[in-house]
Formats: C-alpha cells, sequence, structure tokens
C-alpha cells in the first residue's frame, strides 16, 4: 500500500501480489463475517481444509511482509524529494489508524490499526544496514514462533471460541465495546503480535533495501531456491493438517493450528517467489493484469469487502436462510469478482480509490488531484 507513489512509479509485481492476496484475506475474513462456528462437517470441513492448506495465514504474512516493502519505497522515494520522512510517514500511520478503528465498528477482525501502531517501530529501523534488519527480522520471526512449538509440542489446541462481543447485535449497540476488547486483547496478546508483524515488515524492508523487485534479474536464482524451499518446508505442516483432519468427523482450524501458522510463512514465501519469477514474463503480466489493478485499490477492497459482507449477513439472517462456508465461498468468489470489474472501471477515470486518496490528503495535508482528466 504506497499511496505517495505515482502510478509511472509504481512497482508492477507488488501491486500484484497485494492483488492476489486481498483474494486470500476475503475468503479468510469470510467465515468471521458470517460468525461461522470454528468447526464443520461434511462438504464445508473439506473447504475448511483447503482454507488452511492453501489460504489461513498465508495472505496476512504476504500482506505484513509487502508493508515493509511499501515503507522503504515511501521512505526512499519521499526523502529524494526532500520531504521530511519520519513526520510524513508518521502522519501516514496516524491516518491509518484512524481508518482501521472506524472499520473495527463493523469487523472485529480489522489488520489496519495494528499495521498502524506496529508501523512506528519500523521508522529506527530506516537507516539500518540491511545485515541488521534481516537479523533483527529473523530473530523477531524465530521468537514469534516459541509459544506455537510449544503448544504444538505440548499437543494443545491454539486459539478456540473469542471472548469478543459480536457485531450482531448490530453497529451502535456493540461496536466501541468490541473496538475496547480489540485493544485490551491487543495489549494482552502483545509478545506473540508484535514480533510476528514487525519481523514481517522487517523482511519486507529488507527485500525493498536490497532492490529485489527492481531488480530482479540481479536475484533469479536465489528467488528458485527460495521457491523451491518453501514448497518443501511445506510439506511436513500439509501432512500434519491432513492428519488432523481424517482424525475426526469434525474439523477445524485449532485442530492443527500449529502446522496452519507455520505453512502461513513457507508457502508465503513459495507463493511470493512464483509471481515474482512469473511476472518476469510479459504473457503473465497480461493475465495477472486484473489482479495489479486492484491491488491499486487496496485498502478501498479490503474495506468494501466488509461493507458488502455486512450487507449479505444482514440479508440471511432477514431471509432465516442459513450461511454454510461452500456457500460463502462462492459468494466471496463473485464479490471478488465485482471488485476487479469494478477497480477497473474506476481506475479508467480516477488515478486512486477513494479511501487511497483520503490518505494521500491526510499525508500531505493538502489536497490531490483524483480524476485523470
Amino acid at each position: 500500500m504506497q499511496p505517495s507513489i505515482s502510478e509511472q512509479e509504481r512497482i508492477y509485481s507488488l501491486d500484484v501480489i497485494r492483488g492476489v492476496a486481498l483474494l486470500g484475506i476475503l475468503l479468510v475474513n469470510m467465515p468471521e463475517y458470517a460468525y461461522m462456528p470454528p468447526r464443520f462437517t461434511g462438504a464445508d470441513a473439506y473447504v475448511r481444509l483447503f482454507f488452511d492448506l492453501f489460504v489461513q495465514t498465508k495472505f496476512y504474512t504476504i500482506f505484513s511482509f509487502l508493508f515493509g516493502v511499501g515503507f522503504w519505497v515511501f521512505m526512499d522515494r519521499a526523502g529524494k524529494r526532500g520531504e521530511q520522512v519520519n513526520l510524513l510517514f508518521s502522519r501516514r500511520l496516524l491516518v491509518l489508524f484512524l481508518f482501521g478503528v472506524v472499520h473495527l465498528l463493523f469487523f472485529r477482525g480489522d489488520i489496519l490499526h495494528l499495521y498502524a501502531a506496529i508501523g512506528f517501530f519500523l521508522l529506527p529501523f530506516y537507516r539500518k544496514r540491511e545485515g541488521s534488519v534481516l537479523g533483527m527480522a529473523i530473530g523477531l520471526l524465530a521468537f514469534s514462533m516459541l509459544p506455537v512449538v510449544v503448544l504444538a509440542m505440548m499437543n494443545l489446541d491454539v486459539g478456540g471460541a473469542s471472548g469478543m462481543p459480536s457485531n450482531k447485535a448490530g453497529f451502535w449497540q456493540n461496536g466501541w465495546d468490541t473496538i475496547w476488547y480489540v485493544f485490551g486483547n491487543e495489549i494482552s496478546a502483545a509478545p506473540q503480535l508484535l514480533p510476528e508483524i514487525l519481523g514481517l515488515f522487517l523482511l519486507g524492508l529488507y527485500c525493498g533495501k536490497k532492490q529485489v523487485f527492481t531488480q530482479i534479474d540481479r536475484f533469479r536464482r536465489p528467488l528458485r531456491v527460495l521457491q523451491i524451499a518453501g514448497l518443501i518446508a511445506t510439506l511436513p505442516s500439509w501432512f500434519l493438517i491432513l492428519l488432523a483432519f481424517f482424525k475426526s468427523e469434525s474439523y477445524g482450524t485449532n485442530a492443527a493450528f500449529a502446522w496452519v501458522f507455520f505453512s502461513g510463512k513457507t508457502l508465503a514465501l513459495f507463493y511470493v517467489t512464483t509471481l515474482m519469477l512469473l511476472l518476469e514474463h510479459p504473457a503473465w503480466q497480461k493475465r495477472f493484469a486484473m489482479f495489479a489493478r486492484i491491488g491499486k485499490l487496496a485498502i478501498t477492497t479490503y474495506l468494501t469487502q466488509t461493507l458488502a459482507w455486512t450487507a449479505l449477513v444482514a440479508c440471511f439472517q432477514l431471509a432465516g436462510a442459513e450461511l454454510t462456508l461452500v456457500t460463502g465461498t462462492i459468494l466471496c468468489l463473485i464479490l471478488f469478482a465485482v471488485q476487479l470489474w469494478c477497480a477497473r472501471l474506476w481506475l479508467a477515470h480516477y488515478r486512486f480509490g477513494p479511501v487511497e486518496w483520503l490518505w494521500r490528503i491526510g499525508t500531505y495535508g493538502k489536497p490531490q488531484q483524483l480524476k485523470r482528466f
């Protein structure tokens, strides 16, 4: 998400990867949008298994990594323009935090406020050496995995039913209760949340410093090695997830959360490197053009997904109809297809998404041209 960057300066592969990740985020958030139970049977159990193998934890990992890359691009280009980069980025984070707080009124799983809060910890690393940034990233990610490793060794489920107030009661009745619950919950979970997210941010910052996305020719062989390593490293987690799936008549992520968590890092590595290598070819660039467009409208897309699902869930509740995981998945694919179409129409006339435009105004403190002509 880089609102300060002009269309000519944008890095195509980042927009594509972000656009693909938006589909994954939509699928992951859908069960929470719809207040679905933690365990499933029948066809829903197989869909839940597919999510855990290929989607769950993979795409917030990618988004967090991209946030770090975007931080470097933003700071580097703002610095070259002679801007006060720390002040500019701080304002950017404050506006993002406000977006996140408003979003929390509708969806308790918001990530924007979390990214904004943790984003301030990135500032001291901007001028650090590449090796120091990478070392800290690896250290933080390793530390964040310790609780999951311990619980996995003890064969305990991770997670479980949330005590968070449900938004079923309505926007004004419990929206602020949800916000305070989320903040309290994240403060208590800070020892795991901060190291993991900041570690992923720093990993993205390291890749930004190394110019990985702008000089892929230099890194083609390491990227290929990382691609293969990411896939191979995922295989044990897949095996253990499948083992947990076939042990019971019903299935939920908690039954194999540790392995879902680990595979989120390794498979995200495979996804990112695969897309980077594919996008070196013009034919693949054309095939992924629709994802590049929606990737430019990342925050607008993310927030409108919540609005659309809030309306969908209300309709199902009014009709007294059951919303299954299978049905929800189909609706997600339809919604995303509509968003892809809307992104194409919007960008034909406007330079930024509406929320991205507001973000630019808040960041720079002055009006920004929205229309193309």
